[in-house]
């Protein structure tokens, strides 16, 4: 009788019934599995909540040995396993990706950007005193490349998504944003396109997030209207 830390079937009980496992191909024992889960009307969820909620020791190595990132993969695929199976489901069953995207992915953004965004909100070179505040430190802290380069450090997830959303093509972009050449009308695409996007929409997405950086930290927000420009040069 199998023990309450094994499987109650062991590896004697499927030799005596199968023989040699060597004699199956890989192809043979994945139908050989799947005809015994139709056979004990198993579903899938049943058998996937067994597999990563078993407190089984045998089991729990063989799903850490699955959940397990492989620097040593020469694939995706092979270097994280369940990104293989994630992107099987995107792509062979796209009926159900605004259920993975709304039930799965969301859950996941939200967490990511509330982390990095603590992060900003600590960050202390976001950090204003007012015994300190002066014309000259606002312009420096408040500088496009400035704020940028600690987005896209402090926050690579959100920039990320800001980057995608403000730079990826898409058809009224494509229909109104001609270039000539000549005498040739040519649609922007590629790097410039981007380049187009990012300038004029990045900037804006990044100002926003900053004022709410700003505004959770209790620092008051200064109408730039009023906030002298930087001393010219005579």
């Amino acid at each position: 009788m199998a023990s309450a830390d094994s499987l109650q079937y062991d590896n004697d009980f499927w030799q005596d019934r199968l023989g040699p496992a060597s004699q199956f191909s890989m192809e043979k024992k994945c139908h050989l599995v799947f005809s015994l889960l139709i056979f004990l009307t198993l579903s899938l969820a049943n058998l996937l909540e067994f597999i990563f909620s078993s407190k089984l020791i045998i089991v729990k190595q063989r799903v850490g040995k699955f959940m397990a990132y492989s620097s040593m993969g020469t694939t995706d695929d092979t270097r994280f396993p369940p990104a293989m199976i994630f992107w099987l489901w995107h792509k062979n069953y796209p009926k159900s990706c605004r259920w993975l995207h709304d039930m799965v992915i969301l859950g996941c953004t939200k967490e990511i950007v509330l982390e990095e965004s603590n992060k900003l909100i600590n960050d202390g070179n976001l950090r204003i005193k007012l015994s300190d505040l002066t014309m000259e430190k606002i312009w420096e802290l408040l500088k496009p490349e400035s704020i940028a380069a600690k987005y896209k450090e402090a926050a690579p997830f959100l920039w990320g998504i800001l980057h995608t959303f403000a730079a990826s093509p898409n058809c009224y972009r494509h229909q109104n944003l001609p270039r000539t050449t000549g005498e040739e009308t040519e649609i922007v695409t590629g790097e410039d396109f981007q380049g187009t996007q990012s300038f004029v929409v990045l900037p804006f997405c990044v100002a926003c997030l900053t004022y709410d950086t700003f505004s959770m930290k209790g620092i008051p927000i200064i109408n730039h209207k009023n906030i002298p420009g930087p001393a010219q040069e005579p």
